[in-house]
């Protein structure tokens, strides 16, 4: 659909630019079936109503302007889709947006102004984050970046209060990726983690889902507080050493040097331990 039958009277009937356009403040879900691989440009624009939308696996590209101006409370973008255009999910209302490793193209203002969400992750190699793709989301705490993501516009996180970035690669790929420029990315942070592990997928046997603090564990599991018991295991009726509490401090602090890394106060705590920099942090 073209941007000129959008903006174009809508009561007239030759010019409806798609065929649920007097019903967009209706609609409130989308299923998209199992085959259809494109969503194209302007598809579901100002469906102000909008809530949920179901995505196909054979989705492959989503178009300009295609969920512009809805009202998504949650996004889940499938394995396989390659290209998001400009504005695509612009001033929507999900908290996270994962963006799966196959995405190569992402459109400037893609998710430009919306204002409830609070975590991005960017799994894939992301050509460019470009100019105001996150734009005016005030609420973004925490941004999971991987380390193939060829560069980020100095205007790509404007208007954001970003205070974690987890970054899957070196401190100097970083700096490269950004250009070495200062821009709202950089300015705007409290914290960096760079060679951190991606790992949004994180899950524990022992945690279901309805538990009380099942949200905080995959929270802390995802950022690197916690890494479990064992191999798929959090043990949540366990005891926490002081060791393993102030370890959990350190790394959610972002892992950060001692001021004075030779001054040990501590004949117990060993350069050996895991938590040794943690205590003297």
């Amino acid at each position: 659909y073209q941007e000129s039958d959008i903006t174009m009277d809508r009561n007239i009937d030759q010019r409806v630019p798609t065929p649920w356009v007097r019903y967009a403040s209706e609609i409130q879900s989308v299923v998209i079936g199992e085959g259809v691989t494109e969503v194209g440009d302007y598809t579901f624009i100002d469906c102000r109503a909008l809530k949920r939308v179901q995505l196909p696996s054979t989705l492959r590209r989503v178009g300009a302007y295609a969920f512009s101006d809805a009202s998504l409370e949650s996004l889940q973008l499938p394995n396989g889709l390659q290209r998001i255009g400009r504005y695509a999910f612009a001033e929507n209302n999900f908290q996270s947006v994962l963006l799966p490793t196959t995405v190569t193209e992402l459109g400037d203002h893609a998710f430009y102004a919306c204002k409830q969400l609070n975590v991005v992750w960017i799994l894939g190699p992301v050509g460019a984050v470009d100019i105001g793709t996150f734009g005016s989301c005030y609420g973004i705490t925490d941004v999971f970046l991987s380390g193939g993501i060829g560069s980020i516009h100095r205007n790509g996180f404007t208007g954001t209060q970003i205070v974690d970035v987890y970054y899957g690669g070196s401190r100097d790929s970083f700096y490269a990726m950004t250009g070495n420029v200062y821009g709202d990315l950089t300015d705007n942070t409290n914290r960096f983690h760079f060679n951190f592990l991606l790992n949004p997928y994180v899950s524990f046997a022992d945690v279901a889902a309805g538990e009380w603090y099942a949200e905080s564990v995959l929270w802390a599991a995802q950022r690197g507080i916690t890494t479990g018991t064992d191999p798929g295991r959090f043990s949540p009726g366990a005891v926490c050493t002081r060791a393993q509490m102030v370890t959990f401090l350190w790394r959610a602090m972002g892992s950060a040097e001692p001021f004075f890394p030779n001054e040990n106060p501590f004949t117990d705590v060993n350069p050996t331990d895991y938590y040794y920099k943690a205590v003297l942090w």
